[in-house]
């Protein structure tokens, strides 16, 4: 009876550990509203890391009617580059729910570090320049 018992309960454990909805919850991948709602970010998984690029842009055209450019990036072959599409998130598992990794802010053309960490359908973004430090929670859209 006990080692049929231990049987059907590992079985039911390794089921559970198939579809955690933890895993779900908790997955840094899909599309994130920004905290100033003037934003979405796409989150996709690549081989090693994790990349965030600009999907959607409350206010996409500049005042001549183009497309929004990366015009304050340092590298100056970079600057033509349109937002909507740009990778602004690089990111690595640090374990948990927490990732660790650059972000890129295209309205100042800056990189920053980040700490990212996931809970349920919001983003932490922890950024750190130097000794200053900045946090926003960013909203999972509805898929």
């Amino acid at each position: 009876m006990f080692k049929r018992m231990n049987i059907l309960q590992s079985v039911l454990m390794f089921s559970i550990s198939l579809v955690s909805p933890r895993q779900e919850l908790n997955d840094i991948t899909g599309v994130w509203w920004t905290s100033d709602k003037e934003s979405k970010i796409m989150i996709i998984k690549n081989t090693n890391f994790y990349s965030g690029n600009v999907t959607w842009l409350l206010n996409p055209l500049n005042k001549n009617g183009q497309p929004l450019q990366d015009l304050r990036n340092p590298d100056v072959s970079k600057r033509t580059r349109p937002i909507i599409g740009l990778e602004v998130l690089s990111v690595i598992s640090s374990g948990n729910d927490e990732y660790s990794g650059k972000i890129y802010d295209a309205k100042s053309g800056k990189t920053y570090n980040v700490t990212v960490i996931v809970n349920k359908n919001k983003l932490q973004i922890n950024v750190r320049a130097g000794f200053i430090k900045h946090q926003e929670s960013w909203t999972r859209m509805p898929s």
